[in-house]
């Protein structure tokens, strides 16, 4: 009896000592979470800024992996900008999905695809127009309330849209239910490869993917997408309009500063690298005289280099699962702000169908990014 029972305490010993490796290894197997802070806290701090800004603000975070949102004034009404770039987009990946459209029609002399690409990573006015006579005004105006954008429209002069309606855009392309799953991912490829980053990822680390698209016009500064944070994947939407004595430059340092705070919930932000202080310039040594015994002159201490920016490089390459796979290919002439005027339309020739009228002609002026 002693035996066994010695023999059973043996096997009780093992079974916990193995079960404690078992629980050892596992935790040495899963990372850490990067999370710094509460997401309380953060959405706290997220609300005493904006409370600051001179003008108006919403905003949306929604965490992914748990459904849990910090919002403020969701449901204001805002003029889109070039958001409403991001609904063209989906119409035409819907129509591609339906037969009605092609990727390799030309639209303005490029590819459809180039067009599309254009249109989002450069927020190219030009190409969206074109986009919008070749698409249908009408369908794309449908298209809001088909994906449950319900307070956002976009018909003759008012292009307006949410915070709120925005976020459920990124939700559901995030989700893969929007238009298709191949079609949402193929989206998102093309938002991960945004040109424009003057926004939310000025102060975020550039090794951080972020599918998202900007928007700019008078007063008003935009910026919505998903940012692949260490810490989780999480929507952020930014809309701004600057009180009437200002421009859209207030809204643009307000999203950056927005942004920072919110990824303080998932990652944490590079510290600033101190500024050495200059080092004096060397004194020129006198011109020694024909009989004077050369002296030789002091060699100059270089001058310290500028320390680096905390704005990050240009679009990284993303690693989570949206993985890019088109290469950009070189944008037309479109520009961060196109020259042509607000009331530009594309003609027959360029996209193969009727311009639309004056009075269909979108709100949006050409300065829009």
């Amino acid at each position: 009896m002693k035996q066994t029972s010695r023999a059973r305490g043996r096997q009780l010993l093992a079974s916990a000592l193995l079960t404690a490796a078992l629980l050892t290894a596992t935790a040495l197997a899963t990372p850490a979470t990067a999370q710094e802070r509460p997401f309380e806290e953060m959405c706290e701090e997220l609300q005493a800024e904006a409370a600051s800004f001179d003008g108006r603000l919403s905003f949306v975070v929604h965490d992914f992996s748990d459904g849990t949102s910090c919002t403020r004034n969701p449901d204001e009404t805002y003029v889109t900008a070039s958001l409403y770039k991001l609904v063209v987009l989906a119409e035409a990946h819907r129509q591609q999905e339906e037969g009605l459209f092609s990727f390799d029609e030309r639209i303005l002399g490029l590819l459809a695809s180039d067009a599309i690409r254009s249109m989002i990573q450069v927020s190219s006015n030009n190409t969206a127009r074109a986009l919008l006579g070749r698409l249908g005004l009408d369908a794309v105006a449908a298209l809001p309330a088909q994906l449950g954008m319900n307070d956002t429209i976009l018909r003759g002069e008012d292009y307006t849209t949410t915070a709120s309606d925005i976020a459920h855009f990124f939700l559901q392309l995030e989700a893969r239910q929007l238009i298709s799953p191949e079609a949402d991912q193929a989206m998102l490829d093309l938002l991960l490869r945004q040109s424009i980053r003057d926004r939310i990822p000025a102060l975020l680390p550039s090794n951080v993917p972020i599918a998202h698209k900007t928007g700019r016009l008078d007063r008003s500064a935009h910026d919505a997408g998903i940012i692949y944070a260490p810490g989780g994947a999480y929507v952020l939407v930014l809309l701004t309009e600057g009180s009437p004595s200002q421009n859209w430059n207030p809204g643009h340092e307000a999203i950056r500063q927005l942004a920072a705070l919110s990824y303080t919930a998932y990652g944490e932000l590079p510290a600033p690298t101190p500024t050495p202080a200059a080092t004096p310039a060397p004194t020129a040594a006198p011109t020694p005289s024909a009989t004077a015994t050369p002296t030789p002159s002091a060699t100059p201490t270089p001058s310290p280099q500028p320390a680096p920016s905390l704005t990050p490089a240009p679009t990284p390459t993303p690693t989570p699962s949206p993985t890019p796979t088109a290469a950009p290919t070189p944008q037309p002439t479109a520009t961060e702000t196109p020259s042509p005027s607000a009331t530009e339309t594309p003609s027959p020739s360029a996209t193969g169908t009727p311009s639309p009228t004056a009075t269909e002609t979108p709100s949006p002026s050409a300065t829009e990014t």
